[in-house]
């Protein structure tokens, strides 16, 4: 009795192949290619074992290639959210783009956005009926020692023109020169930047914070142009644990969609939320 190679179809499982005059093992069905021109396939006898070791060893290295490349591409995808700045040899730099609480206001809010490389943001409120402020911020970035220090234009409000802050633990922290700190705030509270599902980023970034012990939820999209000057349009929403709901109609979208948050990210239908 003589042994043959056979490969047949499409499937990824091993079968024994009855032929005319010899054995031969399989990987697929369907197509058969054998030296013996007298082949009969029209009747096989599955192996189990060898079938079903096969078969689990497939899944399971189907599975850990997924896993592996979705953990690739939200990483990639993170950090071009969190917009790091590098240096030519790729070192992080600290982001500071959030919603921070500043405890000589603790019933205001300070919200800083990144505008381009070297100039932000800052929209600000003591009071919840004062009055909003935007102050412009210039940004300092030391290559060398990884640093990032904030000069910040407070005289709208009747401040310096030049305050600076330094930024500290990876953006989440804030300080002044006078001991005031500013804490980035955890949870749902932040700047978002958005993504399709076929991976493009969108242009614009969503302001989100909370009011009344997180019943009430703010949220504004904003878009900055080329000349640093951000326009905002507020959108309707509301909150409950971890499920948020939009009214986009003001973008000439969809009202009513819901999304959920869950660490740092906020899944809507049609794309993703992402905090920086």
């Amino acid at each position: 009795m003589t042994t043959n190679e056979a490969v047949v179809g499409n499937s990824d499982i091993y079968v024994a192949v009855e032929l005319r005059g010899c054995t031969t093992t399989a990987k697929e069905i369907n197509t058969l290619h054998c030296d013996d021109a007298a082949a009969d396939v029209n009747s096989y006898q599955q192996q189990p074992n060898t079938v079903e070791y096969s078969h689990h060893r497939n899944s399971i290295y189907r599975f850990l290639r997924l896993s592996i490349l979705s953990i690739i591409i939200t990483t990639i995808f993170i950090d071009s959210i969190h917009r790091f700045r590098s240096n030519e040899k790729g070192q992080a730099i600290d982001t500071f783009q959030g919603v921070f609480e500043d405890p000589n206001h603790p019933q205001g809010y300070r919200i800083i956005v990144d505008t381009n490389d070297t100039t932000a943001q800052l929209q600000l409120q003591d009071e919840p009926d004062g009055e909003s402020f935007y102050i412009p911020i210039l940004v300092l970035r030391d290559i060398a020692s990884k640093t990032t220090q904030l000069s910040i234009d407070f005289s709208a409000k009747g401040g310096p023109s030049d305050l600076i802050a330094t930024v500290q633990d990876r953006g989440n922290i804030i300080s002044f020169s006078d001991g005031n700190v500013w804490s980035k705030l955890e949870g749902v509270p932040g700047v978002y930047y958005g993504q399709t599902k076929n991976g493009s980023v969108s242009n614009g970034h969503i302001t989100i914070r909370l009011e009344e012990e997180g019943r009430v939820i703010i949220v504004t999209y904003g878009k900055t142009d080329e000349d640093g000057q951000t326009g905002t349009v507020n959108i309707p929403a509301t909150i409950s644990g971890d499920k948020i709901v939009f009214d986009f109609s003001p973008l000439g979208a969809a009202s009513g969609e819901e999304g959920i948050f869950r660490n740092g990210f906020i899944y809507l239908d049609h794309y993703t939320l992402v905090k920086a």
